[in-house]
């Protein structure tokens, strides 16, 4: 049955494509066998040219998506979790490529002598609210007694003020939030925390929303009927460019709702 609905979805994208070329060329040639030629050697290489583009902007979109909500879900499993738990996953994954590391209360320790003798402090702000610039003083206050010389700070994402704040200071400070600690420290070192709690996400009403509504999948069979409609009647109303134009661009409106996976997303009538 999966193979039978692949076939028919190549097909009616062929036959978009078909007849999208066909319009054109029946235009301009006046030749109907020629222009069903014309647009049966063209068919094929527009349809290799879609599916490649589709198969590669799907497969890179939701790459992204995935990356990003796994980001959320992890910062927020580990955020439920206690401090020593927190310092203990952290502690873990730093293990997997330093043998010199310590656990503090409050913070991981990592001493690196392989080259000139250093101390690195990985501090885990996992809370909600946003890394401040108080946040940061009682952080070097605390740390001293360690004499670091670089600091990690993970959290959930801080204030862009210290960007420049930081500057300003004796020794390395890193800012990580939860989308970059997921790509510089568990997919670097391939080490992630267990997803026990899922965020809820957020539906936000943006220009996106719209394109999904005018382009979704559901919309595909109106657009192909009204074009069809319109190119039949340019052979009985004298304003044939107009008509193949409109037509043209109904087409268009259904290859994108059909083929692109950008706007495929349910609408909420389509729920029941």
């Amino acid at each position: 049955m999966k193979k039978f609905l692949l076939m028919l979805q190549f097909f009616l994208k062929m036959g978009l494509v078909f007849v999208l070329v066909f319009i054109w060329c029946k235009f301009f040639l006046n030749d109907l066998y020629l222009s069903i030629l014309i647009s049966i050697l063209l068919i094929f290489i527009t349809t290799i040219i879609i599916t490649l583009i589709t198969k590669k902007s799907l497969k890179e979109t939701s790459l992204k998506i995935k990356e990003k909500e796994e980001a959320e879900d992890m910062f927020l499993s580990l955020s439920s979790q206690t401090n020593s738990f927190q310092i203990d996953f952290f502690y873990n994954l730093i293990k997997t490529r330093h043998q010199v590391v310590y656990k503090k209360s409050r913070y991981v320790l990592l001493s690196q002598t392989h080259s000139n003798y250093s101390k690195t402090i990985l501090y885990p702000f996992l809370k909600f609210q946003k890394f401040q610039v108080d946040d940061l003083l009682t952080l070097i206050k605390l740390s001293k007694k360690d004499n670091p010389n670089k600091i990690v700070i993970v959290c959930n994402e801080y204030e862009k003020s210290l960007s420049t704040f930081i500057k300003n200071q004796n020794i390395e400070i890193v800012l990580l939030d939860k989308y970059e600690v997921y790509k510089n420290l568990y997919q670097e070192y391939e080490f992630y925390p267990k997803i026990i709690t899922k965020s809820k996400k957020e539906i936000k009403k943006t220009m996106r929303d719209f394109l999904s509504f005018a382009f979704n999948k559901s919309r595909t069979k109106s657009y192909i009927i009204s074009s069809l409609l319109l190119f039949l009647s340019s052979f009985w109303i004298g304003m044939n460019l107009y008509y193949n134009i409109v037509s043209s661009i109904l087409l268009i409106f259904a290859l994108i709702s059909y083929l692109n996976p950008k706007y495929n997303t349910k609408s909420y009538n389509e729920l029941l």
